[in-house]
C-alpha cells in the first residue's frame, strides 16, 4: 500500500510532468442522453492543435459554459491517466451533469496528452505557463461564441492553479477550484516525500527542490527520484514551483467557488481553507466523503484506489449541484461593468429613496427625518443585497454600492428641490 500511495502522490502529481513522452489513455466516450450534443473543439497553439470536447445542453441560447481544466501530468480531458489502470471519467461525469442542468462545458487534453499529444514539444521545452496560455486562449475562443452567456473556468487538482491564472488574465466571469492546492508545488511535494523517503534521501530531495524554487537546476539528486528530478523536466519544475495559489487567487476580481472533499488523500481541507482565507469573498464548500477524483470514498489509498479506475462509480451529486448553482448565478463581467446592471442599481436606489421619503412625509414626519429614513433604507437594502450575492456566488460588489449611492444621491437632489 505504501508503494501504491507513493505512485499516486509522486508519479500522478509530479514526475509525469514530462507528458509529451508518455503513453496516453483512450478518449472514453459514454453515450450521451439525447438532450446533450457533443462537438469536437480545436485550439491552434504554436506547437500544434489542442483537442477538446464541447458538450452542449438542449437549451435556448445563450447558455453558461464552463471550461474544465484537468489535473496534473498526463491526465486527459475525462480525468483519466495512464499512470493508473482503468478510467474514472470524473471530469466527463461532471460535464454530463452540468449539461443535464442546462450548462455547456468544454474539456480538453492539454498539450502532449491523448489527442493533443502532437502539440507537445521536447520535454525540456515544456513550461507551466504554456498550460495557462492555452486555458486563456480557450476562454477567449468561448467568449467569441454567441451561444454562450457567461464563462467559468473550473480547474481540478493542478488544473486549479492553471485555471486560476487563466481566469484572471482572460477576463472570465467566474472561477471554480476543485480539490485545488493552497500551497506551492514545492510545499506539497515536501510533505508527500517526507512520509515516503528515508531521512537521508529526503534531505537530498529537499535540497534539490530548494534549488529549483530559486530557479536553479540541481546538479545532484537521489537516484531513486530520477523520474521526478530528471534534467529534462527541471525547467518545468522551476516554472511550476514559481506558482503561488494563495497569491494568485487573491488577485481575482470575479466570483470564486472553492470545493474540497474531506477524504481527499492528495489535497486536504487545509488547502481549501488557505485559498478561502486569501479570498474572503469566495464561497467555500466542503463535501463530506468526497475524495480527490470527486467520488464518495474513504479510508487509506488501498481502499480508495477502485474509485480512481472505475467509471461505474459516479461523482458526488452535490459537487455538480454546487458548481451548477454557482454558474447559474453568475453575471457577465463585460456586460455589468458599466451596463444595464449598473443602471438598474441606480434606478432602483432612486426609486426606493423616493418611495421611502414620500411614505414618511405621508405619515407626518419632517423633511430631515424623512430623508434620514429613506437614505438609511437604501443603504440597508444595498448592503443586504451584496451580502446575499457574497453568500450565493462569492461576489461582494463595491461597484454596485457606488451605483446605489449615485442613484440615492440623484433622488436626494430632486427631492430636496420639491416643495413638499
Amino acid at each position: 500500500m505504501k508503494a501504491c500511495r507513493f505512485a499516486i502522490a509522486v508519479v500522478a502529481c509530479a514526475c509525469a510532468m514530462g507528458c509529451a513522452t508518455r503513453g496516453t489513455t483512450t478518449d472514453v466516450t459514454i453515450a450521451s442522453p439525447s438532450r446533450m450534443t457533443e462537438e469536437p473543439a480545436v485550439l491552434a497553439v504554436p506547437t500544434g492543435n489542442v483537442s477538446g470536447t464541447l458538450l452542449l445542453p438542449a437549451a435556448g441560447y445563450p447558455v453558461p459554459v464552463v471550461l474544465i481544466v484537468a489535473g496534473s501530468g498526463p491526465t486527459d480531458r475525462n480525468g483519466n491517466t495512464p499512470a493508473l489502470p482503468g478510467a474514472n471519467n470524473s471530469l466527463k461525469m461532471l460535464a454530463d451533469g452540468l449539461a443535464s442542468r442546462g450548462i455547456a462545458s468544454l474539456r480538453y487534453d492539454k498539450r502532449g496528452i491523448a489527442a493533443s499529444r502532437n502539440a507537445a514539444t521536447k520535454e525540456e521545452d515544456i513550461r507551466f505557463n504554456h498550460f495557462i496560455e492555452d486555458a486563456g486562449a480557450w476562454v477567449r475562443k468561448l467568449r467569441a461564441d454567441p451561444r454562450f452567456s457567461t464563462i467559468t473556468v473550473a480547474g481540478h487538482s493542478e488544473g486549479s492553479a492553471i485555471a486560476m491564472v487563466a481566469a484572471n488574465e482572460a477576463d472570465a466571469d467566474g472561477y471554480v477550484s476543485l480539490a485545488g492546492a493552497g500551497r506551492t508545488a514545492r510545499e506539497i511535494l515536501t510533505e508527500q516525500l517526507s512520509a515516503q523517503l528515508p531521512p537521508p534521501v529526503f534531505a537530498q530531495a529537499v535540497e534539490a527542490m530548494k534549488q529549483l524554487e530559486q530557479g536553479q537546476r540541481p546538479d545532484s539528486f537521489p537516484p531513486m527520484l530520477t523520474a521526478l528530478f530528471r534534467p529534462s523536466v527541471q525547467p518545468y519544475l522551476i516554472s511550476w514551483f514559481a506558482v503561488n495559489p494563495v497569491r494568485n487567487i487573491s488577485k481575482l476580481d470575479i466570483p470564486v467557488l472553492i470545493v474540497q472533499g474531506t477524504t481527499d488523500l492528495q489535497i486536504n481541507e487545509r488547502d481549501a481553507r488557505a485559498l478561502a482565507a486569501a479570498k474572503p469573498e469566495a464561497k467555500l464548500v466542503i463535501i463530506e466523503g468526497m475524495n480527490h477524483v470527486l467520488k464518495h470514498a474513504s479510508g487509506p489509498i488501498g481502499e480508495q484506489l477502485k474509485s480512481y479506475s472505475d467509471s461505474t462509480i459516479v461523482v458526488v451529486p452535490r459537487l455538480t449541484d454546487e458548481v451548477a448553482g454557482f454558474v447559474r448565478d453568475l453575471r457577465r463581467v463585460r456586460d455589468t461593468a458599466l451596463g444595464i446592471d449598473k443602471l438598474k442599481h441606480f434606478l432602483f436606489a432612486g426609486y426606493v429613496e423616493s418611495v421611502g421619503f414620500a411614505g414618511m412625509r405621508a405619515l407626518g414626519a419632517g423633511r430631515n427625518a424623512s430623508f434620514a429614513v429613506a437614505v438609511g433604507g437604501v443603504a440597508v437594502l444595498s448592503v443586504a443585497k451584496e451580502m446575499r450575492d457574497r453568500r450565493t456566488h462569492g461576489l461582494f460588489s463595491f461597484a454596485d454600492l457606488v451605483w446605489d449611492a449615485l442613484g440615492a444621491g440623484a433622488a436626494y437632489l430632486i427631492l430636496s428641490r420639491t416643495p413638499r
